[in-house]
């Protein structure tokens, strides 16, 4: 059968992986041959083959990318917790940076008509508490941590190398959840502590951190939705062309928690550690014009059904009954 595509995956066994195997088979329509790839191997499930690639082993990554030949590669693997990249920087550096290149010195060395999908992020325009504007693709990049600041140099070091003939599309996304988002990220963290008051598992008592900041929150699924689109449509791109993958639509940290508080089963107390309600206080949000024309991508999902239906997803793993039920206070 021909394909329209021939798409590897580095990191795909990833929060988003499984996401973006899915995006890329449903806007293919089946026509697209999807290799996921992961340092380990490991499966995602459903009797879906992996493949072993660590983008840090460049022998290895130029030897996949010979026999492969793949039309795409989309770059998923990396150091994505801010925490991790703080305590781990030289693992978060040889990952997100020098793996990045690795994999786009292979694919000039032997498949030069390759597309490179370079993943981002929103992070890497900084955080700046004094302005409402929202990032656009021509900001600066102003990193503040070691995560973003990787991530930064990645970017700018892939989109270097269009002018060595590179065939690349950066995509930088803002933040985005979804079931499977690891217990560390906001949301998931919200909705399991509520999940397990709901059943009788904790107290029912929630204590968070600062809930003044401002963020742009995505569905995973339309974020993967975003990376399958840049592929399908990559013939029409100009290489090296940057796409935020954003809402528009920046709402507090409190917004979250509001949301899920108001579908809970029962009365929750929530108390702030954080003795400093404007200390840390962050806006980070971005436009998403050339997303939205060139590649006719929009939010599929709004805001309270991203974080309700990760409620129900917490919920489930907890073994909650009545799982889709709305209880009026």
């Amino acid at each position: 059968m021909t394909t329209d595509a021939k798409v590897l995956i580095s990191g795909a066994q990833g929060f988003v992986g499984r996401y973006v195997v899915e995006a890329l088979e449903q806007v293919h329509a089946g026509n697209a041959e999807v290799i996921p790839s992961s340092r380990s191997g490991v499966g995602l499930g459903a009797g879906r083959q992996v493949i072993s690639l660590d983008i840090t082993d460049r022998i290895a990554v130029r030897a996949t990318l010979r026999d492969l030949k793949p039309t795409h590669f989309i770059n998923l693997a990396a150091v994505a917790s801010p925490a991790m990249a703080a305590h781990q920087s030289e693992l978060t550096w040889t990952v997100n940076l020098q793996g990045a290149l690795n994999v786009a010195e292979a694919i000039l060395e032997n498949c030069p008509n390759t597309w490179m999908l370079q993943i981002g992020s929103g992070m890497m325009y900084g955080e700046d508490a004094t302005t409402t504007r929202l990032a656009d693709e021509g900001d600066m990049l102003a990193p503040q941590d070691n995560y973003s600041a990787s991530k930064a140099a990645a970017d700018i070091a892939i989109g270097a190398m269009v002018h060595r003939g590179l065939r690349c599309i950066r995509l930088r996304p803002f933040s985005h959840t979804g079931a499977g988002q690891g217990a560390n990220y906001v949301g998931p963290a919200f909705a399991s502590q509520i999940a397990r008051i709901e059943k009788g598992l904790q107290s029912p008592t929630m204590q968070t951190g600062n809930l003044g900041s401002y963020r742009d929150f995505l569905d995973v699924r339309d974020v993967a939705y975003a990376y399958a689109l840049a592929v399908k449509n990559s013939d029409q791109i100009e290489s090296g062309q940057i796409f935020n993958i954003s809402s528009g639509d920046l709402r507090p940290i409190r917004d979250i928690l509001d949301v899920m508080l108001n579908l809970s089963t029962c009365r929750i107390d929530v108390t702030s550690a954080d003795k400093d309600p404007l200390r840390g206080v962050s806006r980070i949000g971005g436009t998403s014009e050339p997303a939205r024309k060139i590649l006719n991508w929009r939010p599929r999902y709004s805001f309270e059904e991203i974080f309700q239906d990760l409620l129900i997803h917490h919920r489930q793993l907890a073994g909650v009954s009545d799982l889709n039920r709305h209880w009026p206070k």
